[in-house]
């Protein structure tokens, strides 16, 4: 191995720690933040509610996105609490599973010969939703605040299908794509909530992707999902 492919090799490796350390970094600056930030809130609560919900997602992609992306069905669950600083608001965190992602379809045909492909990108994250709570009725409140949700995993699913003179061929595979993405994602949700006197409620929320879920940074790639949710408050 000459000088010049190994010194190229120990630039990579280099860059490669630097983005392992700084991710971590991220995470651990977003867990003290959190926590600084719930034991503000709760010094100044005057009461707390905590529940949990569970719901569907319409995810997409948007920004540079080939193809023809179409949106992804999936779930989400996890638990609620809401910091009440007076009848009418508070603040409420959430901790939450969430699947994202988008599907994308390709078709063409010349000289005989159909080509069709097919792929779905399907995103895990555990989401932290910071909201704020304005509560307009016993009833009936919206909600609006960042969203922060850290990457569990992530898998593409790719198939395609050749058909020439009568014969077709197909092809399928599924394969790992967590390294070319961030390991953080920021976003912004809003939406409203109706809730039961008996407890019960239902809420609707969009949530727009800030910063770009591509590690290498050659694609402006961003998370968007539409989230109905059904849950119930404990106390």
């Amino acid at each position: 191995m000459d000088l010049c492919r190994y010194l190229e090799i120990e630039t990579l490796i280099n860059q490669l720690n630097k983005t392992i350390t700084l991710s971590i970094m991220k995470k651990h600056c977003l867990l003290v933040f959190v926590l600084a930030l719930f034991s503000l809130t709760a010094m100044q609560a005057q009461e707390f509610v905590f529940g949990a919900k569970a719901g569907v997602n319409l995810a997409s992609l948007s920004g540079d996105i080939e193809g023809d992306s179409k949106s992804r069905l999936a779930f989400h669950l996890g638990g609620v609490g809401e910091f009440k600083f007076s009848d009418a608001f508070g603040l409420q965190a959430e901790l939450l599973y969430s699947g994202t992602g988008a599907k994308f379809e390709e078709s063409e045909s010349f000289d005989g010969e159909t080509f069709t492909a097919e792929a779905t990108t399907r995103l895990s994250y555990l989401s932290v939703p910071l909201l704020g709570r304005y509560h307009i009725n016993d009833n009936f409140s919206l909600e609006a605040g960042p969203q922060v949700s850290i990457l569990i995993s992530a898998e593409e699913e790719y198939s395609e299908t050749i058909t020439f003179d009568g014969e077709t061929e197909s092809f399928s595979e599924t394969v790992d794509i967590s390294d070319g993405l961030n390991t953080l994602d920021v976003g912004f949700a809003a939406g409203a909530t109706f809730t039961l006197p008996q407890g019960i409620f239902f809420s609707a929320r969009y949530v727009v992707g800030l910063t770009s879920i591509d590690t290498f940074g050659e694609a402006d790639v961003k998370n968007n999902v539409f989230q109905l949710s059904a849950g119930y408050q404990f106390n």
